[in-house]
């Protein structure tokens, strides 16, 4: 007997790798890389909430303290903003600000759930802090350590709007546009009665494409976001398209005429993949992807990407499918553990690196973009502190490798300089100079961000 329309959903997205459990239950972020964090509200950081914190403090501090001078090691932590109090990445801990300028610096929270709490004081030398951490063991013992603490400190960036770009960070039914040059932001609502399935970025990153998933009773829509007007110009329905139960996958060719989607057929029984008019939403062609993609096997609802002139599904099949004629290659990313590399001939799929067109794995490697040149892969994941040596010997002392904070999309600016990377869990897109891998921005977006867009690669 043939499933209703209600099992065949709720197969289909079971089956969806990462991805079905927030679909399933709306209440359920997409799946994540990181360990869950518990926040910690410190009894410091709740004494202080009655009193003004300093107006201004930075968005982001990599704090280092040396527990013995003799040692080599270093032990760093990120902490970044969150409204008047920081928040410690990795450990969950939240410290008060009770100074922040020529003054001098203070801040303090308990460590955990203990009785032990953490003070840090010092004086500012440039964007510097150098100083002491003092702990308080409470009934523990009356002694009280103390130990050299130093940290870095950034502020965002005070660049010229006109001259910024443009990063979205998608979220459960809004988006939130980030300006590149003052890391300003603004939030535009898209159909609360729905969820966002897919986000591609035109090549010149001014604008940024987003479908949401729809049923038979509500067609889905596909929006276009625009940068500089910080508007929807316009939405479309999809409705009379070959899926208009929306995309879950989006990519763009590089004259920006053109979009392709995957997403289920009308009768809800097979993926196809479907060319879009960018400007005004009508179905330029369609056909139905491989028995093998129907919601009753074991894959389908793949993953889409566009690696110069081919469309590459994310168990790296490339489709016979014709882009636009001349069109300038690019080398994209579905916003969620899908990129090209510019060579045009890998991808990264989640946790691998493929030759295109090949079914076998190159090498297993987690990665969610690619850097410009094509040397380089980034990876959302655990953060891990370099503590080698001292900021004299090494230049990434205290540094984040192994991994990049965050817990959905992350992409790579066209300069390669800088990563934007998405923390679901703090609803906050952390910026990282790839220069010095250290975290220089955290930014409030809208609540619990899934999809990030950036302008895609190209060539070089």
């Amino acid at each position: 007997m043939k499933p209703d329309y209600k099992d065949r959903r709720a197969l289909s997205l079971a089956a969806r790798p990462g991805r079905s459990k927030r679909r399933a239950d709306r209440t359920s972020p997409r799946r994540r890389i990181v360990p869950f964090l518990v926040v910690t509200v410190s009894a410091a950081a709740q004494t202080l909430a009655q009193k003004p914190a300093p107006a201004r403090f930075p968005n982001v501090i990599i704090a280092c303290v040396d527990p013995a001078p003799s040692s080599r090691a270093k032990a760093c932590q990120t902490w970044v903003r969150t409204g008047d109090t920081l928040y410690e990445l990795g450990s969950g801990n939240t410290l008060a600000v009770e100074r922040f300028g020529a003054g001098g610096v203070v801040i303090s929270g308990k460590e955990g759930n203990s009785q032990v709490t953490k003070t840090f004081s010092g004086k500012i030398v440039a964007n510097h802090v150098q100083g002491t951490e003092t702990m308080d063991l409470g009934t523990l013992s009356p002694a009280r350590p103390q130990y050299n603490w130093f940290a870095r400190f950034f502020y965002p960036p005070a660049g010229d709007p006109a001259q910024g770009h443009y990063v979205f960070a998608a979220c459960e039914n809004k988006v939130t546009i980030i300006n590149t040059a003052n890391h300003a932001t603004n939030t535009l609502n898209l159909d609360p009665q729905k969820v966002t399935g897919a986000l591609t970025v035109s090549p010149d990153g001014s604008k940024a494409y987003i479908s949401d998933l729809g049923d038979p009773r509500h067609p889905a829509d596909l929006f276009v976001v625009d940068g500089h007007s910080g508007a929807i110009v316009p939405r479309f329905s999809m409705q009379n398209t070959p899926t208009p139960y929306g995309v879950s996958s989006l990519a763009i060719s590089g004259d920006g005429s053109t979009l392709y989607g995957i997403g289920f057929d009308k009768p809800h029984l097979n993926s196809a993949i479907v060319a879009l008019d960018a400007s005004s939403g009508a179905a330029k062609a369609s056909e139905l992807l491989p028995k093998t993609y129907r919601w009753d096997s074991n894959q389908h609802d793949p993953m889409l990407v566009l690696s110069g002139s081919t469309l590459v599904l994310d168990d790296n099949t490339a489709l016979d499918f014709a882009l636009p004629p001349g069109a300038p290659l690019i080398f994209g990313s579905n916003g969620h553990g899908l990129a090209a590399f510019p060579d045009g001939k890998q991808i990264c799929s989640r946790e691998h690196l493929f030759m295109i067109g090949t079914r076998a794995s190159v090498r297993s490697l987690a990665c969610n973009a690619i850097s410009p040149d094509g040397t380089k892969v980034y990876a959302s994941g655990q953060l891990l502190h370099n503590q080698e040596g001292t900021p004299a010997t090494n230049p990434y002392y205290g540094s984040q490798v192994g991994g990049l904070w965050g817990s959905g999309g992350l992409g790579v600016t066209s300069d390669g300089a800088t990563i934007y990377t998405v923390d679901t869990d703090r609803s906050m897109v952390y910026t990282v100079d790839t220069a010095t891998n250290l975290t220089t921005d955290a930014i409030p977006v809208c609540e619990k961000p899934q999809l990030l867009g950036i302008e895609p690669l190209r060539r070089r």
